[in-house]
């Protein structure tokens, strides 16, 4: 079957056609879930170096890409819940916009560049963050009430609104997908 991605830029971006909240007060515990896939399992199947970005717009989307990119391919994923954007380019949300440029600088980051990893952007309307029986929210590994938020997936690390925008946060949040 055909991959459900198509390739919108020059280094591999994409889009999608169509449990724990680790607020670093214990930074020590930097571990995966013991349930899930570790992080160093996945780092010795990411030995070949890019990230690579795929916009994914609607729940199934992101459960299928998901599924193809961890569970088959065996590679990181991060997902990242950010605002929707107006026709001005401008998000509604003010965690948002203070943090997105933050996230690009780190993303571009020659030791975070270096690593592959999956970012999967998932833009959220102001409705949708606010609906009670959205599936983002409902879904155990996602959880999410808060934008911007950073999940590495299946690991217990998750960054949510000012969080994101803290360097030093973002590099404790990627540093087990060396």
């Amino acid at each position: 079957m055909a991959s459900p991605l198509k390739d919108i830029s020059e280094k591999g971006r994409k889009t999608a056609p169509d449990k724990l909240l680790v607020s670093f007060t214990n930074a020590a515990d930097k571990s995966c879930d013991s349930s899930a896939q570790s992080c160093s399992k996945i780092d010795a199947k990411a030995q070949q170096s890019t990230i690579r970005r795929i916009e994914v717009n609607e729940f199934a989307k992101l459960m299928d890409t998901i599924e193809e990119l961890f569970v088959k391919k065996g590679e990181p994923v991060v997902l990242w819940f950010k605002s929707t954007v107006d026709s001005d380019g401008k998000n509604w949300c003010p965690d948002c916009e203070a943090s997105n440029p933050i996230i690009e600088k780190f993303l571009q980051n020659e030791a975070v560049s270096k690593k592959r990893i999956n970012i999967l952007e998932v833009p959220i309307s102001k409705a949708t963050l606010r609906d009670k029986s959205n599936p983002f929210r409902n879904n155990v590994d996602m959880a999410l009430t808060n934008i911007p938020t950073l999940i590495v997936w299946k690991c217990s690390k998750k960054l949510e609104e000012q969080q994101c925008a803290n360097p030093e946060l973002l590099k404790i949040l990627f540093e087990d997908l060396t």
